[in-house]
């Protein structure tokens, strides 16, 4: 399911830029960028749209979470947390999901220019494999 949301390009771009240490550089977007991304992302969630390219937004925002494909209502979030980590911002975000009722904290990692893309921290490691 996550090849059919991120796509053969994209998942070759990651195992490219991240896999090594050459242009990784370039796809880490400004913090502000990342930020409205990861807002652009979880508001659309809790709206109640699907995950993948939110059309709204420019530079556009693509977003890959399991809970978010598997159908999992998002009732509220809030970002708890940042942490810099070579250079890439991650975010704690904790979770309000609907069904069934739970809190979850979940780290989110933004990548690209256009999309800029919002990853679960899970999906993009099992994105490159590990």
């Amino acid at each position: 399911m996550l090849r059919r949301l991120v796509g053969p390009g994209l998942a070759l771009m990651l195992a490219a830029c991240l896999g090594c240490g050459g242009g990784y550089g370039r796809y880490i977007p400004s913090e502000d960028a990342s930020r409205h991304a990861l807002d652009t992302a979880l508001a659309a969630w809790q709206s109640g749209k699907g995950p993948g390219v939110l059309a709204d937004s420019s530079p556009k925002v693509a977003a890959v979470d399991a809970r978010w494909s598997a159908g999992q209502k998002l009732g509220s979030y809030q970002v708890i947390g940042e942490e810099t980590v070579e250079g890439q911002k991650f975010y704690s975000v904790k979770l309000s999901l609907k069904n069934p009722p739970r809190e979850q904290t979940v780290r989110y990692v933004v990548i690209g220019r256009d999309p800029l893309w919002v990853y679960s921290e899970d999906d993009l490691k099992s994105t490159k494999g590990m």
